[in-house]
């Protein structure tokens, strides 16, 4: 959501975990299309990359249990660059296992978009 702001001509701070909500915040017009973006958006496109691609092409070669740490731990450290914290990128971590083991037994990748959307409603708002 932050690197578009700029686009719209709107400044923002760092990534901290927070800036996403403070921005939206900031700046009340930009609430709906927001959590469209965020929700309707990043969720799904995030859990299709790391679960549909990077955990469906891992299948073939490593067992269910190294699927879904690899594919957790790679999450977590593509949230490293964009939070740019390593406490960020060890509980993102978790969470990316969270996710892969729940689409691991459910085969199904709504299941963790509804998780990752939810994850955002519950700690990002905290």
């Amino acid at each position: 959501m932050t690197p578009l702001l700029p686009i719209l001509g709107l400044s923002h701070g760092a990534h901290d975990g927070t800036a996403t909500w403070q921005v939206l915040l900031q700046h009340p017009e930009i609430i709906v299309p927001g959590l469209v973006i965020m929700f309707g958006v990043m969720a799904p496109m995030e859990e299709i990359l790391y679960r549909g691609v990077v955990h469906d092409a891992l299948e073939p070669a490593i067992g269910s249990p190294g699927r879904v740490v690899i594919g957790g731990l790679l999450f977590g450290v593509m949230h490293l660059f964009l939070s740019g914290g390593i406490v960020s990128m060890l509980l993102t971590s978790i969470f990316g296992v969270l996710a892969a083991s729940a689409y691991e037994r459910s085969k199904n990748l709504t299941v963790p978009i509804m998780a990752h959307a939810g994850h955002w409603l519950v700690f990002t708002a905290i």
